[in-house]
């Protein structure tokens, strides 16, 4: 067994390098369309969303977000009110642990 997908770290206001105090956090998974850039799904089930909290996050992945796609990638959806959404890069389940700092832009989505 390959250890669990571990991904943390920070989330800030772009131009003031502010953490943001609450943010939620959406797990998804890619669906490739022949393109390069493949298409995000996201899980509805409440145990793929995790709240920020005072600019930082943790989840561990302990299963994939779906059994729909063989070898799936993680993608995180990161939402706070008065941000636009920020989508990450495809995550790999056995990265390990990941660490992003996530810089959220002001603005209506």
């Amino acid at each position: 067994l390959q250890p669990a997908l571990v991904v943390t770290g920070t989330v800030v206001d772009k131009a003031t390098r502010t953490p943001i105090a609450k943010a939620q956090v959406t797990t998804g998974w890619t669906v490739s369309d022949g393109t390069e850039n493949p298409t995000p799904k996201w899980n509805t089930l409440e145990v793929f969303r995790i709240n920020s909290s005072g600019g930082e996050f943790y989840q561990s992945f302990e299963e994939p977000a779906t059994r729909e796609a063989l070898n799936p990638f993680h993608v995180l959806k990161f939402e706070a009110e008065g941000y636009q959404p920020f989508v990450t890069r495809p995550i790999k389940a056995g990265e390990g642990v990941v660490t992003l700092n996530i810089e959220l832009t002001q603005g209506e989505p």
